[in-house]
């Protein structure tokens, strides 16, 4: 089953803490659920799967609270995108690391579209079209 076939592999609960999926699985019914955004039965059922995943406490609302902490994927992201810029390390994004950071984006943009430039003026070359 689902747990044999997950076992050895970390699984983060909602209360952030990692367990073996093999053994939390184990004697649990597992459902897999997969959705297309081209699928209308899919689009109607997915925010009312999200609304129970956010609702925490079952009680049918949503604080901003399980709200805020319900989206641990857009937490992650923004923690690391915050550490990304942070480089020195103190918990704080002055200025100057906030302009370093976008600046090396910038130039690595600059970059790779000239090398993308080179590349197709290489091809151009190499094989003339019409000749």
């Amino acid at each position: 089953g689902m747990a044999e076939l997950l076992a050895g592999v970390k699984i983060q609960l909602k209360d952030g803490s990692q367990v073996d999926a093999g053994d939390y699985l184990k004697g649990k019914m597992v459902g897999l659920y997969f959705s297309a955004s081209w699928c209308p039965p899919c689009r109607a059922f997915t925010p009312k799967l999200k609304f129970r995943r956010l609702d925490t406490d079952g009680d049918e609302q949503i604080t901003f609270t399980e709200f805020i902490l319900g989206d641990h994927h857009y937490i992650e992201r923004q923690s690391a995108a915050f550490h990304k810029l942070d480089e020195d390390g103190d918990g704080v994004v002055s200025r100057g690391e906030y302009d370093a950071y976008y600046k090396r984006i910038d130039d690595e943009r600059r970059r790779n579209d000239m090398e993308r430039e080179r590349f197709f003026e290489g091809l151009k070359s190499s094989y003339p079209i019409g000749k």
